[in-house]
């Protein structure tokens, strides 16, 4: 079975000077990225032009896994981060603006 050759163009970057992303995550409304990070870090970055809106600072310990919730009401969602620490941080994440978190 051959597979088909797929093409990917790079749309945009960000360069980061922390060293090391473990995971990344889209919000489901596109407007906001989350990385988590091994400097023990969760970053948030508004999707449209990748521009750092927050930096998360709670654990002591590398950030495996980022994931947004998908609450119908927008001012319950939540941005939940799972760390090597053996704790979970949950963050309101409300915004009206797609720019700022």
């Amino acid at each position: 079975y051959a597979h088909p050759v797929v093409t990917c163009t790079l749309q945009d970057y960000v360069t980061l000077v922390n060293p090391g992303v473990s995971q990344l995550c889209v919000r489901g409304d596109g407007r906001l990225l989350a990385s988590a990070g091994w400097d023990h870090r969760v970053r948030v970055f508004g999707w449209k032009k990748l521009r750092p809106l927050a930096v998360l600072q709670y654990h002591t310990d590398m950030v495996l896994s980022v994931a947004f919730s998908d609450h119908q009401e927008p001012r319950q969602r939540l941005l939940a981060a799972g760390s090597k620490d053996q704790r979970v941080s949950l963050w309101s994440i409300y915004n009206q603006n797609a720019d700022t978190c």
